[in-house]
């Protein structure tokens, strides 16, 4: 026998009005409390003001790393000597900003004898060393971003990639995320087997993986390109002279034409490496432009000299006898 479900007793009793006149009490009554309920969570919200903004796609230049309510800089607004003055201390990393001077010299040679190409960099982290090698460019040519983009956290290239937008840069760098010591000479050629002119290496700091990087830049060189070491002489990375030895040693064509010495230890030196019948163009170009950098012995390699910049040169001359002299 089914039983019926007993009924509720209904809230329309005999003193209430009729069906529709309670409906119309109840919706207005409703109204009434949303009302309130708004009235009462506008007014929290005036006491703690305004709720912060979700991590969202539109939040993304301000979670990154940089300001994105900015105003986006032109190219042509930012320069090399204005990127060092304003910004470069600001971008993390460790390169001297004595070296990206030097480097960015070297730049302005080549562009003055007509010596084009592309630049890249094995190592370009948050891009410190990157935009001033970008800032060298002519129109026309690019800049090369290589790195695996995963330290220290997964957002490093987000923030790379912002940081190029805000000044104007997105469209001169090509970002590549790849592992160096896998990469095909001819990923960085392009379509036109385009050579680069500039090549700073600051990637992984093992012997092995530095001889790979550099094997990768020697196959990609223009005939008057120049590659940069970094960390040479680093109380952190001491057998790394070691492949470069090595490397020098099994392309005698490549030769060390500066030693650019380090600012502090952590800013380390520089190797800048060129093909031999450029080395003396390059050296003393370098020389007539950081005369007063310019240390008073030279660096010693197995079959050459090498010109040496520094920021504070120092030298000095024992003579015979027991006296001491200051050269620098």
């Amino acid at each position: 026998m089914r039983r019926e479900r007993a009924r509720a007793p209904s809230r329309l009793s005999a003193r209430s009005p009729s069906r529709p006149a309670a409906m119309r009490l109840d919706r207005s009554c409703r109204r009434a409390r949303v009302a309130t309920r708004s009235g009462r969570k506008r007014r929290a919200r005036d006491r703690r003001g305004p709720r912060p903004r979700r991590r969202g796609a539109r939040s993304l230049s301000r979670w990154v790393g940089f300001h994105g309510r900015k105003a986006r800089m032109s190219p042509a607004a930012l320069t090399f000597d204005r990127y060092m003055r304003e910004h470069y201390d600001a971008v993390p990393g460790m390169s001297s900003a004595f070296a990206a001077h030097v480097c960015a010299a070297t730049m302005r040679l080549q562009r003055e004898r007509g010596w084009g190409g592309d630049a890249a960099e094995i190592g370009a982290f948050e891009g410190r060393f990157l935009i001033a090698l970008a800032l060298g460019l002519q129109p026309g040519e690019r800049a090369l971003a290589i790195d695996l983009y995963d330290w220290p956290d997964i957002h490093v290239g987000l923030r790379l990639r912002e940081r190029l937008a805000g000044l104007g840069l997105a469209e001169r760098v090509d970002i590549v995320c790849a592992d160096s010591r896998r990469l095909a000479p001819q990923r960085l050629g392009g379509e036109g087997g385009r050579a680069i002119r500039f090549f700073h290496i600051d990637g992984d700091h093992q012997p092995q993986s530095l001889a790979r990087d550099m094997a990768l830049a020697f196959a990609c060189m223009a005939p008057w390109g120049v590659i940069c070491l970094d960390d040479m002489l680093s109380p952190a990375y001491p057998e790394l002279g070691i492949a470069v030895a090595q490397a020098l040693q099994a392309n005698p064509q490549w030769a060390v034409f500066c030693v650019v010495d380090r600012e502090d230890i952590a800013a380390a030196a520089k190797f800048l490496l060129c093909r031999q019948e450029y080395a003396q163009a390059y050296g003393e170009a370098l020389a007539r432009e950081f005369a007063d950098r310019v240390w008073g012995m030279q660096a010693q390699f197995a079959r050459h000299r090498a010109l040496v910049l520094a920021p504070r040169p120092r030298l000095t001359r024992f003579n015979p006898g027991g006296s001491v002299d200051p050269v620098q």
